[in-house]
């Protein structure tokens, strides 16, 4: 348990120091992971001439970069996913909901 000198000794130090902390935490994401970029291609597939049947999908490549402050080095990750049309259109509402959301806060 804290005493009174113990915590009027922290209290003085953070209102001495604090704003150079929290313009720090301010400029830090709390993801570990930011999206920095995305491609995306339409596949389309025919079977053969017996079969007559198409598939068609949509491919995303998400490119991630991580931020590693310790190393003052931004490395990079990519997620591939790809989707048929009622998984695009079910990936779509969620983002339109996701964006809905964003924009009540702002």
């Amino acid at each position: 348990m804290l005493n009174e000198d113990k915590t009027s000794c922290f209290q003085s130090v953070w209102e001495d120091n604090s704003e150079p902390v929290l313009n720090f935490l301010r400029t830090q994401s709390i993801a570990p992971l930011q999206l920095n970029e995305i491609g995306w291609r339409l596949h389309y597939q025919m079977s053969s001439s017996t079969a007559i049947k198409r598939n068609a999908s949509a491919i995303m490549e998400l490119d991630f970069k991580t931020d590693n402050s310790n190393n003052n080095k931004n490395n990079s990750d990519k997620m591939i996913l790809e989707f048929n049309k009622e998984q695009l259109l079910e990936f779509y509402n969620k983002l339109e909901s996701i964006q809905e959301k964003l924009d009540t806060l702002a």
